[in-house]
């Protein structure tokens, strides 16, 4: 099996926007767990979500909050990033949207948060593909 690694980090510019969506797109979600950070699609295709973690004192320390999971075939693929201003801690979040056939509401697929602090121990997640 094959392992590609896709990076979502702002301080860096890298925001895997196409290669998302010809991952997601037309898949749907089997299975998802939280502990683990695994999101298993209908193609047998694994997602691993492995937050930036530097564990020094100038931030980079990020933590995978949540993830969602959708029934119907997903349709659309959206990548935001924004600072919290009203989070006491880990203000930086990492989230990707997605739309799925029948729902017209977007649906919150992953959210990871974090600080980033000076920028210099990088931010976000990277995802692992195996297909």
């Amino acid at each position: 099996m094959a392992t590609q690694e896709l990076i979502y980090d702002s301080t860096v510019k890298s925001k895997p926007q196409a290669e998302l969506e010809a991952l997601l797109i037309g898949k749907k979600i089997v299975s998802t767990d939280l502990y683990e950070g695994t999101i298993a699609l209908s193609d047998g295709t694994y997602l691993k979500v492995v937050p930036n973690f530097d564990g020094g004192p100038s931030g980079g320390d990020f933590f995978l909050q949540s993830l969602g999971s959708v029934e119907n075939a997903i349709t659309a693929v959206e990548l935001r990033d924004h600072y919290d201003v009203s989070a006491d801690e880990n203000p930086d979040v990492y989230e990707i949207f997605v739309y799925t056939e029948g729902v017209p509401n977007e649906q919150r697929l992953v959210e990871v948060t974090g600080d980033a602090g000076n920028c210099y121990y990088g931010a976000g997640f990277k995802l692992l593909v195996t297909a």
